[in-house]
């Protein structure tokens, strides 16, 4: 049963957190375009906000899913 939940909870957790990450690099590039003169510098930051806001999420899914599956 506790495999169960942990497995709805990752698949979750994932597809969650991957449209997290799309949304922050799209919300980062659309607003870091206007200040940067280059376009790579801009894809650059937007990247990397992408990153830490997907391992935010990863991160926030597996301490829910370990706390479930504690309590349960």
């Amino acid at each position: 049963m506790d495999s169960q939940i942990l497995m709805i909870i990752v698949v979750v957790g994932l597809a969650c957190s991957s449209i997290a990450g799309l949304m922050a690099y799209v919300i980062t590039f659309n607003e870091y375009s206007h200040h940067f003169a280059e376009r790579r510098d801009a894809v650059k930051q937007s990247l990397e906000a992408a990153g830490v806001t997907f391992l935010f999420f990863v991160a926030l899914t597996a301490a829910i899913g370990f706390f479930i599956t504690y309590w349960i």
